[in-house]
């Protein structure tokens, strides 16, 4: 075995290798991806807390970021729901907890929101901080395994799912 044959492939390699590197750097600075790394979505822990009895459940930013004006557009509540194969996804509720439509936008640690559901369907009462800020529609209650998301939108298109939970069995009578 003539050992320069060796030597001239890892050579090729250790120059692939390196091209792949430079270029996946240059691309990420041309097409303007580390612009979105220098702006992430606020960061914020929420509580969650579902009451069978009233079918109630109030979500409270516990800790983090607050969502104001500078940095983002709208924060909203969605609760869906899917069969069990996970493909006729439909949603539930959906109300913002803020928006910058309604003007004063802050949500910051102590704030609540909270979606109520009539027992047996019928409307689903959302409220923010004690007003009401839902629709009105019809619809039905949420129930065991229905994902409850709250989703970030930011001041320049992007959104995020800030935070999700998961109704549990044993939570719902």
């Amino acid at each position: 075995m003539e050992p320069r044959g060796v030597s001239s492939v890892i050579a090729t390699i250790l120059l692939v290798g390196v091209v792949v590197i430079l270029g996946s750097v240059l691309s990420i600075f041309t097409l303007g991806i580390a612009e979105d790394l220098d702006a992430p979505a606020p960061q914020a822990s929420f509580d969650f807390d579902w009451e069978k009895s009233t079918r109630t459940l109030t979500i409270r930013h516990e800790a983090g970021d607050v969502f104001d004006q500078s940095n983002t557009e709208r924060l909203e509540v969605v609760i869906r729901d899917e069969d069990e194969t996970g493909q006729n996804d439909f949603l539930i509720a959906r109300g913002d907890w803020a928006n910058q439509s309604d003007g004063g936008l802050s949500v910051r640690a102590g704030d609540t929101f909270v979606i109520t559901g009539e027992r047996g369907g019928g409307d689903i009462d959302v409220e923010r901080d004690g007003a009401d800020v839902d629709d009105d529609s019809e619809t039905h209650e949420p129930e065991i395994d229905d994902p409850v998301q709250i989703i970030w939108y930011g001041t320049d298109g992007t959104s995020f799912v800030v935070s999700e939970y998961v109704i549990k069995s044993g939570e719902d009578p």
